[in-house]
């Protein structure tokens, strides 16, 4: 991701100096399970999600940004039993993401 700065020159010019630093991309899913006294399993779940965001269309700058997503939750199940951790909607491009998950029990 490039990052200027400007640095004032001798006639008082700005001089741009632009220096990159390293984004991560991708998601990263990290999960516990919990058994409760009631035979269901706790799924503690966090889920951060960055991506790559599109360019404005019409815009004169191609400078990249990023989208962040992060939902953390506690979601109760039964063994094989599906249940949906979250849900959200991009405000600008209307896209949808929904997670579910599912516990099965190795025996």
């Amino acid at each position: 991701m490039p990052s200027t700065v400007f640095a004032p020159q001798g006639d008082s010019k700005a001089n741009p100096l632009t220096s990159y630093n390293f984004q991560q991309l991708g998601t990263n899913i990290d999960v516990t399970a919990v058994p409760s006294v009631d035979g269901r399993i706790g799924l503690n779940v966090t889920i951060s999600e960055t991506t790559l965001k599109a360019a404005d269309p019409g815009s004169q700058m191609n400078i990249p940004s990023t989208n962040n997503y992060q939902s953390s939750n506690t979601v109760f199940v039964k063994d094989g039993e599906t249940a949906q951790f979250t849900a959200a909607t991009d405000r600008i491009s209307g896209e949808v993401v929904r997670i579910e998950v599912t516990a099965k029990v190795v025996k």
